[in-house]
């Protein structure tokens, strides 16, 4: 494949949730700009916690694509809700026929010391981040499903590594990973006639919900969203081969997260002590030597060789309880 060509989104559908301003708007128009249909899903809150709808804020977005030549519909869908997440599918369907590329960015903040936060702010904050992604993601993977081509893109943050003060905010931008990787999973085992993935992007831009105070670090034309967009369009492109990966974007910088798991220690006997942990710690924490596991399998695959000290052995073992898994749990087609 060209590396210099163009990436061209001609005919297709993109559904922006978040689309209404900062890098749901970027990521919007630059879709549009590539020649695709974009539904521009905002709720148009005035402030990063919520507040009263404003429809006005997603069919600003749309005027801009529109006056530039482009296809775009305008959505204040509620996707906190099942309801609202389906509604917002079938709208994307029902004015161009398809969707072959959703970029969940909406979002709210809210935090505050972990024993005082309410369920209330939990609710709220899961209930857009990470939510949001399911009660659109399930209506717009299952058309993808239908078509045997989708790009999904969830939007979450090095947050997942903690920040003090913001528990739910952290909470669900981890399952927004956590999700990907299960979507990834899930894609390839419809087979090899499914060009189906689902990437993560943790953006580090100037926004409501924040970066606008790293400005003294990178400057503010550094922290513009585009520069995040930019890797949002290659993920949601044709082009993109990548599927459960996690790209960190800002600043025009771009790096792989990932999950790594160490060598580790292993007592190799039937008991095991919290002083033996203790004494070993150093080996087990030690970075000289890891690997990123792709899946479930990989993690059991690798603790087992070093168990069993025998990787034949180990590989038979493992292949014997994957054939054991596989016959347990069938996919259900819907």
């Amino acid at each position: 494949m060209d590396a210099h060509a163009h990436i061209d989104l001609q005919n297709q559908v993109a559904v922006v949730t978040g689309g209404g301003r900062g890098l749901g708007r970027a990521h919007a128009l630059m879709l549009a700009a590539k020649g695709a249909a974009v539904v521009v899903n905002d709720v148009g809150a005035p402030g990063p916690r919520g507040g009263d709808a404003d429809a006005e804020v997603a069919a600003q977005v749309t005027d801009e694509i529109a006056a530039l030549g482009g296809r775009a519909l305008a959505s204040s869908h509620d996707i906190s809700t099942s309801a609202g997440g389906s509604a917002l599918v079938s709208a994307a369907v029902e004015a161009f026929g398809r969707v072959d590329i959703l970029i969940h960015n909406a979002g709210v903040g809210g935090g505050g010391a972990f024993e005082e936060l309410s369920d209330e702010l939990f609710d709220a904050v899961l209930g857009v981040h990470l939510m949001g992604a399911v009660h659109v993601g399930r209506p717009a993977w299952k058309a993808m499903k239908n078509q045997h081509y989708g790009r999904v893109v969830l939007t979450s943050s090095s947050a997942v590594l903690g920040l003090p003060g913001k528990a739910p905010y952290c909470m669900a931008k981890a399952g927004l990973l956590g999700l990907a990787r299960a979507l990834k999973h899930e894609a390839e085992a419809l087979g090899p006639t499914y060009d189906i993935k689902a990437n993560v992007v943790s953006p580090l831009a100037a926004t409501r919900l924040g970066g606008a105070d790293l400005e003294s670090v990178f400057g503010s034309e550094q922290l513009a969203p585009e520069l995040v967009s930019a890797v949002a369009l290659f993920l949601s492109s044709p082009r993109c081969r990548l599927n459960g990966e996690f790209l960190h974007a800002g600043a025009g910088h771009v790096a792989r997260m990932f999950v790594g798991l160490t060598r580790g220690w292993a007592g190799r006997r039937p008991t095991l002590e919290a002083e033996e942990v203790e004494a070993n710690l150093n080996e087990i924490m030690d970075l000289g030597d890891f690997h990123v596991p792709d899946s479930v399998q990989d993690t059991v695959l690798a603790m087992a060789c070093e168990v069993l000290q025998d990787r034949e052995e180990a590989s038979v073992r493992v292949g014997r309880w994957l054939g054991r898994m596989a016959a347990q749990t069938r996919p259900v087609e819907t």
